[in-house]
């Protein structure tokens, strides 16, 4: 009988950051305990809150354990994305955390509409000086 901490793996999605109009970064953690094979890592990323591997854009990070990070590119502006590590061994696949982050416009302003509170926005630090005028809960 095998004790089970010598047959998992701890899989952590720690953080995302640097988040523009069109990528961000993530950053996790891939522990492996035990005998099994590694056959795959990295991060999958999606607008699902439970992405997984069979309907998510896969980063493959070949065999990379430890702490571990990629950039993701080619996203959409304003639209929330939902990422998370994962490991592929011997034994199956198991996830990180889902993280989520909505990406701004090229000018950096996020309607967090698209998160479903309506007239909040967030202005990420972009370079520029910008003026908002709000009338009657819009931006112009």
């Amino acid at each position: 009988m095998k004790d089970e901490a010598t047959s998992s793996t701890i899989v952590i999605t720690s953080e995302t950051s640097n988040v523009t109009h069109n990528s961000a970064k993530v950053k996790g953690r891939i522990v492996v305990y035990g005998d099994q094979e590694v056959i795959r890592t990295g991060f999958v990323y999606g607008d699902k809150p439970g992405v997984t591997l069979n309907d998510g854009t896969v980063i493959s990070l070949d065999k990379a354990i430890g702490e571990i990070s990629a950039d993701i590119t080619g996203l959409s502006e304003l639209k929330k994305y939902y990422v998370r590590t994962f490991i592929t061994t011997s034994k199956g696949t198991s996830y990180g955390t889902v993280l989520s982050f909505i990406t701004p416009n090229s000018s950096g302003i996020v309607d967090l509409s698209v998160d479903g509170t309506a007239n909040s926005y967030i202005v990420y630090p972009v370079k520029g000086t910008y003026t908002f005028d709000l009338v009657q809960g819009n931006s112009k």
